[in-house]
């Protein structure tokens, strides 16, 4: 893209001064005009029109054959002719405001809907925390902002055990109200520049920001005791919720990838040494019995 052309328009009397600038874009063979417009008025003007005390900004571009280039390009005309009237500049300017304010309207209800477009993209439906898109893309934020300012943090990889028996058991409503609870609980536990996400089907995955503390260590502790001594109420009955978890911290320069493989095994190995740990009690407590 390049531009075409810069203008600022300044009146005699100094009280308003507009820019507009053109560009001109090449696009699958076809050149396309674009325009953007700044008012800015003096101080004093503000005493008799609040909405000029700050600069008038068309966030957008606009194409030349809109009204808001046609009226620049009059108000640039009127303001070039000799004895120009004050008013007919001043009514172009109030066309102009008038314009650029519905604009700039439009503009942040537009802003606003792809806010909560992008939002419903990040979050995961049933728990309310971010998705496996969402974690990754905060997971990528905090280590780029790691490597830059040498921060260091804890990264929680969370396996819901039993979740298939649950579900098997009990139905799939008593395997929702599981995950809606570890959500809570997860939520409880951290803070709130803190990142949860549900990676996918029974998996967490909590991204301690610059956690490498002995503070954040007693919140994982916590974190992992509250899991394991949670109950779900499901048609009368109080169903036991157990996880797995690994933790792993980061460091400047990892990557998004490093770090998870390095948090699902150690997972996996927390998950292994529970079962273990589960086999031997059963096996002491049929000896015992015997």
């Amino acid at each position: 893209m390049k531009a075409e052309r810069t203008r600022q328009f300044l009146p005699e009397d100094h009280l308003y001064r507009v820019e507009t600038e053109a560009f001109q874009r090449d696009t699958g063979g076809t050149s396309v005009a674009y325009g953007k417009c700044e008012i800015r008025c003096i101080p004093v003007i503000s005493m008799i029109e609040p909405r000029l005390a700050k600069p008038i900004r068309l966030n957008t571009v606009f194409s030349p054959a809109s009204p808001l280039s046609g009226l620049a390009e009059d108000l640039w005309t009127a303001m070039r002719e000799d004895g120009a009237s004050p008013q007919r500049s001043w009514a172009l300017m109030e066309k102009i405001i008038e314009f650029a304010a519905q604009s700039e309207q439009r503009l942040l209800a537009q802003s606003g809907r792809i806010e909560q477009l992008e939002r419903l993209c990040m979050t995961d439906e049933l728990t309310g925390v971010l998705n496996r898109r969402g974690f990754l893309s905060a997971l990528g934020h905090t280590l780029a902002s790691a490597t830059r300012h040498h921060e260091h943090g804890l990264i929680a990889v969370i396996d819901m055990d039993s979740f298939k028996v649950i579900n098997d058991t009990h139905g799939h409503d008593a395997g929702d109200a599981v995950l809606k609870e570890a959500a809570r609980i997860l939520r409880q536990e951290v803070r709130t520049t803190d990142h949860i996400g549900r990676l996918g089907g029974d998996e967490f995955a909590v991204i301690f920001v610059r956690g490498e503390t002995s503070g954040t260590r007693k919140r994982a502790a916590r974190m992992t005791a509250a899991l394991n001594n949670a109950r779900i109420l499901h048609n009368g009955l109080r169903i036991p919720m157990k996880a797995s978890i690994g933790f792993v911290t980061y460091s400047p320069g990892v990557s998004p990838e490093d770090v998870m493989i390095r948090a699902d095994r150690a997972m996996y190995r927390n998950k292994r040494q529970r079962q273990a740990s589960r086999a031997a009690d059963a096996e002491i407590a049929a000896r015992q019995s015997a």
